[in-house]
């Protein structure tokens, strides 16, 4: 898939509309939602939490279906296998602890994404051929500093105007594409600025919530398009 970069050299050349587009999403976005409250509950748990507990992972399931990650499209793997597939793999999640997004290097961002497609590739978290959404919101819950969630409405129709993603085969080299843009509205501004005790509670989320709240401004009666 090509990326289509009109809608994020946009937000790079604006800071008005970052502001705007976090506001939206403050305002319009899950207010008052399982969703939100169960994910701040998570990133509170984890202060306190081994991340690999059955308590921790549990919740991050949880907080999965609450994101919608357990519908047609994105079957998540029953809880056993779920917290077993992500204990398997503690050893290469550990190995990205250290790393916030928004203070990687060009090296770095290179070795981050290798271990990032080992685990792509072992992570059975999902029973269909289509992980990289789910994929994206578990590393999200495991590594909050470092990956940004990934969703079709919003993220694919935001880079590649249509919310369709390519099969598993083809999958890391969107998510790749995606995580070095991510990595590039990370060094244009400052965004601690934006982080508060609500949605925007890491850089990645900020992140995320600037492409959903982008989208929401500009929503219109074509279809179910995101435009």
């Amino acid at each position: 898939m090509k990326l289509k970069l009109e809608k994020f050299n946009r937000l790079l050349e604006d800071k008005d509309i970052i502001e705007n587009s976090l506001e939206k999403t403050k305002k319009e976005y899950r207010n008052l939602d399982p969703g939100q409250y169960l994910y701040n509950l998570l990133l509170n748990k984890r202060k306190i939490s081994d991340i690999y507990s059955d308590e921790y992972l549990e919740l991050a399931y949880t907080t999965l279906i609450a994101w919608n990650m357990n519908g047609r499209g994105a079957k998540l793997s029953d809880i056993d296998n779920f917290k077993d597939t992500i204990r398997e793999n503690k050893n290469e999640i550990n190995l990205l602890k250290g790393y916030r997004i928004e203070k990687l290097d060009e090296q770095e961002i290179k070795k981050v994404l290798e271990i990032l497609e080992r685990l792509f590739n072992k992570l059975e978290i999902v029973k269909t051929k289509s992980p990289l959404v789910t994929f994206s919101k578990t590393l999200h819950f495991l590594l909050p500093e470092l990956v940004v969630p990934i969703d079709r409405r919003y993220t694919a129709n935001f880079f590649y105007n249509s919310n369709q993603i390519p099969q598993k085969e083809k999958q890391f080299k969107v998510f790749s594409d995606l995580f070095e843009k991510f990595w590039e509205i990370s060094q244009r501004y400052n965004l601690n600025n934006y982080l508060d005790n609500n949605w925007n509670r890491t850089i990645p989320k900020v992140i995320d919530n600037m492409i959903i709240g982008y989208n929401l401004n500009k929503i219109k009666d074509v279809g179910n398009e995101v435009v």
